[in-house]
């Protein structure tokens, strides 16, 4: 292999390729952890993550590439694996299982969007939107050269800090 033939695509080209769908790096070669997801829900209360990998991995020999909890503890969170068939047998092994008087339960997850094309989607929109107002017939020349230099002109403070 030439070394043009081992280097990774630019992300430009990565976008371009993957168009608008946030879930089309599922679709490429290289490995993602969110392909084979699982979500792990009835967690006790208080419990470690390092405690929880190691019953994964050690206990049950699962074999997790990654434990994500999500931002707030409630009860749950993901595992990934790194193929369906890992996947499959955490989800049978765990189901049912007791662990610190809590019953677990596994299900496949489904993946995130990738944040990127997501971003790009998000912006696009926000973009359109405004091109939209600026070719409003009834918006005067003033308003068209405010929207033009400073487009959260009209938007209060407080609305541009929540949703911007």
């Amino acid at each position: 292999m030439t070394d043009s033939e081992t280097k990774q695509a630019p992300v430009g080209d990565i976008t371009e390729k993957s168009g608008n769908d946030p879930y089309a790096y599922l679709e490429r070669d290289n490995f993602t952890s969110e392909k084979f997801k699982v979500e792990v829900r009835g967690l006790p209360k208080y419990y470690g993550i390092g405690e929880f990998k190691k019953l994964l991995n050690e206990k049950l020999d699962l074999q997790t590439c990654k434990v994500k909890p999500p931002k707030q503890s409630s009860g749950w969170l993901y595992v990934c694996f790194r193929s369906e068939e890992c996947r499959q047998r955490a989800i049978s092994t765990l189901n049912g299982i007791l662990w610190k008087n809590c019953k677990l339960s596994a299900q496949i997850a489904k993946p995130a969007p990738d944040p990127f094309v997501k971003r790009k989607l998000e912006e696009n929109k926000t973009n359109k939107k405004l091109k939209n107002e600026l070719h409003d017939p009834d918006m005067s020349a003033m308003d068209r050269i405010k929207f033009t230099t400073t487009p959260l002109w009209n938007i209060p403070y407080s609305s541009q800090v929540r949703e911007y």
